[in-house]
């Protein structure tokens, strides 16, 4: 069983388990998955507010003996458990500042979950030396790894699937248990070929120097023309790979994401042209 000294109960939030290290703090990260991942509410844009800067000082300063037992109330680590990790106090200002609903949610959770208060359905029934946990708090741990089994089994996105696998390790150490290997658990995207990279280097490389190859009227989706594409790249000196390269390799494409291939109205020319559509990405194409 893994040993946590200065845990508190495993907090479980909507759907994700909310990352504890051994000094007790809180992953701000999980937290920002649990309220919805928006743009707007990542950590590090709440941190450098000022009232967020203000807060962390007093706890420094005043605060420490009483809420931080001497350790810093906010860390930032690499790796497994990592991110940016905060003390309690600060989960409970991060979630004031993302939403009400979503304070409110955080302050129930750890009413039940954290402080031990749970309702009279609730009252901790221990299950054994095995874990140590309350029945009601394996039953919830049990559901919670079910649940990220179950989207680990629908990821297909390396960086995502290591992430959710990292929360499902956490999970079952918490309950006395090994995760299953994580290759038994779906399946991941076969890698990006190097075409597919190359097209997309190519691709800003020619609109930077004012080449319009984006055929679609949406600002959302880009379509491409291949032939269009290879002259321009002809004309401009651009390395790209061939033409069968890359008929075999954009149906791969993940950022952006590739859609289907079909006759676009162009909003370059006017008229209708074969393309290649793909989904754009917030950032521009990688």
């Amino acid at each position: 069983m893994a040993t946590h000294p200065a845990r508190a109960n495993p907090l479980i939030l909507e759907d994700t388990y909310v990352r504890q290290d051994d000094q007790g703090r809180y992953s701000l990260n999980d937290l920002h998955q649990a309220a919805g991942g928006e743009q707007r509410h990542r950590p590090n844009y709440w941190l450098e507010n000022q009232q967020a800067k203000a807060l962390v000082a007093e706890i420094e300063t005043a605060g420490i003996p009483a809420v931080t037992g001497g350790i810093p109330p906010v860390s930032s680590a690499e790796g497994r458990n990592g991110g940016t990790l905060v003390v309690r106090e600060l989960v409970y200002a991060y979630a004031m500042w993302i939403s009400p609903a979503f304070h409110l949610k955080v302050i129930r959770t750890f009413d039940a979950l954290v402080t031990g208060k749970l309702s009279s359905s609730q009252q901790p029934t221990l299950v054994g030396k095995a874990t140590g946990l309350a029945l009601s708090q394996l039953v919830g741990l049990q559901d919670q790894a079910w649940k990220l089994i179950q989207r680990l089994e629908r990821t297909v996105v390396a960086e995502l699937r290591h992430s959710l696998y990292e929360q499902l390790q956490d999970v079952y150490a918490d309950m006395g248990k090994t995760a299953p290997p994580l290759s038994a658990i779906g399946q991941q995207a076969p890698e990006v070929p190097h075409a597919t990279t190359a097209f997309w280097t190519a691709y800003e490389a020619l609109t930077a120097v004012g080449v319009r190859l984006n055929h679609h009227r949406d600002p959302a989706l880009i379509a491409v023309n291949l032939r269009q594409y290879l002259q321009a790249a002809a004309e401009h000196k651009v390395k790209v790979p061939s033409r069968k390269d890359l008929l075999a390799a954009l149906p791969l494409s993940r950022a952006p994401k590739f859609c289907e291939q079909r006759v676009v109205n162009s909003g370059v020319t006017g008229v209708s042209v074969h393309c290649h559509v793909f989904r754009a990405q917030e950032g521009g194409a990688s």
